[in-house]
């Protein structure tokens, strides 16, 4: 009887655990042409998706914007960028929808001068704009918007796109008619042998 409720424990976990073994997809696109960003000019991150979509049976599960040393040139200055995702950047004026507002705050005075490091700057998408993101993906029309308040700088962009497996996790009633089924067979198993 031991070995039986062993091996079925053991069959009940592997099916459990089925569901959740997934590989992640990662995408990445990079950008160095956006290096100096001036005040009084919308620019376009014209992603070209190159013929990538999301895999099948896939979902994106998170999407980040990374910015290297991104930098302010007016030091006291605490200007800001306001960065959006856009929709169908390539014909007329896209739909956008505002991903974030970066502020630059990092400046400090030291000895009579003022000094303003460049920063790395990382941004996640919420739930709600990756739910965007994939409708624009689905359209192979998508973008990155920058609308600087002041100068900025940086050394180059990556959009990154992390998609996974979608798991299928059995529903409770699946499991208890599973799990009876499994205590039928070994209580069968055991009137047999008596």
């Amino acid at each position: 009887m031991k070995a039986t409720s062993r091996f079925l424990m053991a069959i009940l976990v592997g099916i459990l655990a089925f569901p959740f073994v997934a590989q992640a997809t990662t995408k990445s696109w990079t950008n160095t042409s956006l290096t100096s960003l001036a005040h009084g000019t919308d620019y376009l991150w014209k992603v070209d998706q190159g013929g990538w979509f999301i895999p099948e049976g896939e979902t994106i599960v998170s999407a980040y914007l990374d910015i290297t040393a991104l930098n302010n040139w007016r030091e006291p200055d605490p200007d800001y960028m306001n960065i959006y995702l856009l929709n169908n950047p390539y014909y007329g004026w896209p739909t956008k929808t505002l991903l974030d507002t970066f502020r630059d705050e990092n400046w400090y005075r030291s000895n009579g001068t003022y000094i303003n490091p460049a920063e790395n700057y990382h941004y996640d998408l919420t739930l709600e704009q990756i739910a965007l993101l994939t409708d624009y993906l689905n359209d192979a029309r998508f973008g990155i918007g920058f609308d600087p308040n002041c100068h900025y700088s940086d050394t180059d962009m990556i959009f990154t796109i992390v998609t996974d497996k979608v798991p299928t996790v059995p529903e409770p009633a699946t499991l208890l008619l599973m799990g009876l089924g499994l205590l039928s067979i070994a209580g069968l198993k055991v009137r047999i042998k008596s």
